[in-house]
């Protein structure tokens, strides 16, 4: 599913992308090693997973990171041309002031990528009274600051100056469903054209 959306960002000779709520840097890695001619940044809030992902990239010349909030990027006016929020949003207290920041330190032209979860459709029931349901409600509240940030992110990004694309639906395949005892929806939606000197590009995931 990650390679899915990746594959539709526009990359190019000296691109300069950046992911927000990189974590130890899976998806930073992924992006580095797919286009070696351009310029990787990881940020993350937490010491602790940046220094597993600088031990783990290590020998990918054009990755690095930095400790930054995604609500204060360390990143001057117009540094990047691909930013990307990969399930990080839903985590974030201050989805405008986050996606404001996105739109500052995006270049023009530049392209927003957000792949992220409709956390209000989580479910493991498989009967209506199903106790388990109350196990994925409480790990929701727990790990999610807020489950319907995908229904409420177009309003937010085009409040923060982007365009917003239209959105399609994609799905776990069947076996993932069954594994994963849950029915997941899954948006996708391609680059928009620029709008305000920037465009955004929204993969919201479950």
């Amino acid at each position: 599913m990650r390679m899915s959306y990746q594959s539709e960002i526009e990359l190019g000779p000296g691109t300069v992308l950046l992911e927000v709520g990189c974590g130890t840097g899976p998806v930073s890695r992924a992006l580095a090693q797919l286009r070696t001619d351009c310029q990787v940044f990881g940020v993350d809030p937490s010491p602790f997973f940046l220094t597993t992902a600088r031990r783990l990239a290590e020998g990918i010349a054009n990755l690095q990171f930095r400790q930054g909030d995604a609500r204060q990027l360390p990143f001057d006016p117009g540094t990047f041309d691909v930013l990307v929020f990969h399930t990080t949003l839903c985590h974030v207290p201050a989805l405008d002031q986050a996606l404001a920041e996105a739109h500052r330190v995006l270049r023009p032209g530049g392209q927003l990528v957000i792949f992220d979860a409709d956390y209000s459709t989580t479910s493991v029931a498989i009967s209506t009274a199903d106790p388990l349901q109350a196990c994925a409600a409480a790990t929701v509240e727990a790990i999610v600051h807020d489950p319907h940030l995908v229904q409420k992110l177009a309003a937010s990004i085009q409040r923060a100056g982007f365009t917003v694309p239209q959105c399609s639906q994609l799905r776990l395949p069947r076996r993932h469903r069954c594994e994963l005892h849950a029915d997941p929806s899954w948006t996708v939606a391609p680059t928009c054209s620029p709008v305000q000197g920037a465009s955004a590009a929204i993969w919201p995931l479950p």
